[in-house]
């Protein structure tokens, strides 16, 4: 595994503190909260380097998992590469829109209902508070 971190957001990561630790559990601590991000897996030779670390043959096929783990606001937190023995299973969970790229009607009349909601409940509040 390859993790790059910014250091703008992470001064004080060390190999040290990093050494058998849950990185994502140390952006937590350090006030980041990592919300997942896109990731994609892709078929791969391993090139010498890969392969002298993972003590196999150059050219041996790969799974690559590449990352980047935002935090709810878009901020890129970290950048990885993970190379799998081609072996390794990768549970997915896929989700479909209704409409591609567009709201549906009904998430629409749901929000609609809400702000009414909300909106009484407002005044509800504020003819109390006179």
């Amino acid at each position: 595994m390859r993790t790059w971190v910014p250091r703008d957001f992470f001064p004080h990561f060390t190999v040290e503190l990093l050494e058998d630790a849950s990185l994502l559990s140390l952006m937590r601590d350090h006030g980041y909260h990592p919300a997942g991000g896109p990731r994609q897996v892709q078929a791969v030779s391993a090139d010498t380097d890969v392969a002298g670390k993972l003590n196999i043959n150059t050219r041996e096929p790969l799974l690559l998992l590449q990352g980047v783990t935002r935090d709810a606001l878009g901020h890129g937190l970290e950048w990885f590469n993970v190379w799998h023995s081609p072996n390794t299973v990768f549970d997915v969970d896929a989700q479909v829109t209704t409409q591609p790229g567009g709201v549906s009607q009904e998430h629409i009349r749901r929000l609609r209902t809400l702000t009414q909601q909300l909106e009484s409940e407002l005044s509800d509040l504020e003819r109390g508070a006179h």
